[in-house]
């Protein structure tokens, strides 16, 4: 029975999700409109000779 109710929840809980997604994209918010920021390894903070470099 325990495991039922966990996969029952679990199933709410991802249409929950879903739902959300669709309202957040239908009013233009949200993980649609997003886009991946460059990775942090990728920054260079040494300092610099110049400020455009």
């Amino acid at each position: 029975v325990e495991i039922l109710r966990k996969q029952a929840v679990t199933k709410l809980r991802q249409d929950n999700e879903i739902e959300v997604r669709k309202m957040s994209c239908a009013r233009g918010d949200g993980a649609c409109y997003q886009y991946p920021a460059v990775d942090k390894v990728l920054i260079d903070y040494s300092p610099k000779a110049n400020p455009d470099n």
